[in-house]
């Protein structure tokens, strides 16, 4: 997945995220890492919980993307990963079939 904008995670996630597995468990909740990560005031271009769907994601990278308009600045396009497993801890946070339901009901 790629956007434009670069991920807005910090600022408060950590208090509305979505139940991991459908349990009453947060993202953050397996550990410290990943709540002080989510929670953070700071900002923080790693993780991000994509507000309309629910799904926590990595950026894994950037890339510039060249303006339309000669003496435009161009964007930067962030391109990220769903996150499964938890980096620090290796908790299973979400599954495939998870991700692909809470993406699909965005089409719909």
């Amino acid at each position: 997945m790629a956007s434009a904008y670069p991920p807005s995670n910090g600022n408060g996630n950590g208090s509305s995220v979505p139940s991991i597995r459908g349990a009453s468990r947060r993202f953050g909740s397996c550990c410290s890492a990943l709540n002080d990560i989510l929670t953070s005031e700071d900002f923080s271009a790693t993780f991000e919980v994509e507000p309309e769907s629910g799904v926590l994601f990595m950026a894994v990278g950037q890339a510039e993307i060249e303006p339309e308009n000669e003496g435009d600045e161009g964007d930067i396009a962030w391109f990220d990963q769903a996150v499964m497993f938890c980096p620090f801890c290796g908790t299973q946070l979400q599954t495939p079939e998870e991700i692909e339901e809470k993406l699909g009901d965005l089409d719909e």
